[in-house]
């Protein structure tokens, strides 16, 4: 990523290819901003592999969010190609948790709402994250609340987390052939990885 004082004006109009893979890829991109008063990035490349992880650094303002709006499709001024997997299996996190207005549990299965979990898993979840009462502290899953004003900053954070995990645990278990449902055999299968890996993210989420 380049420094905010190296970033210059550039004449191209070019738009940012985006393209469905197995992976996360970047392919010479160079991204600029929307009006294209700057370039943020220039001719970068990397893949990044499934279970990889990659860190971004740089000084503020040097297009790290950018880049990231640019791989969530957002933003497409520039040019190169960017491979990205399907929608359906992506995830951002932004600084600032986001809470849907809504139930509780369209809160825990964004963004597949509709897909079906037990509350007892769902609460097997919520305690490893240190949140065990609170759907018993607003009435339940499918209680309808502004979370963004009845939840702390520290409480949506851990939610924030805890989705994430969801979804893995979700998209785990549509291995099995189970789309919608997901079989207690199956979810005993699938659920010990989870919460270890949870358990160990969210340790070093918290510190």
């Amino acid at each position: 990523v380049l420094p905010a004082s190296s970033a210059t004006a550039d004449t191209g109009d070019g738009t940012i290819s985006l393209v469905e893979g197995d992976r996360l890829c970047l392919e010479r991109v160079t991204l600029q901003t929307p009006r294209r008063e700057r370039v943020l990035v220039r001719d970068l490349s990397l893949v990044v592999e499934p279970g990889a992880g990659l860190m971004i650094v740089g000084e503020s303002g040097s297009g790290k969010s950018s880049l990231l709006r640019a791989i969530a499709g957002l933003w497409h001024s520039g040019s190169g190609t960017i491979v990205h997997p399907q929608p359906g299996s992506v995830l951002f996190l932004p600084q600032q948790p986001y809470m849907l207005l809504g139930t509780l549990r369209a809160q825990l299965l964004y963004p597949q709402p509709e897909r079906i979990v037990s509350d007892d898993q769902l609460l097997q979840l919520l305690a490893q994250v240190n949140l065990p009462d609170l759907a018993e502290r607003f009435g339940g899953f499918d209680i309808e609340c502004d979370w963004e004003k009845v939840l702390s900053f520290g409480e949506r954070q851990r939610l924030a987390l805890l989705i994430i995990f969801i979804v893995v645990f979700l998209l785990k278990a549509s291995l099995f052939g189970k789309r919608h449902y997901i079989h207690p055999a199956d979810h005993q299968m699938v659920q010990q990885a989870n919460i270890n890996q949870l358990q160990r993210l969210f340790q070093a989420f918290c510190n």
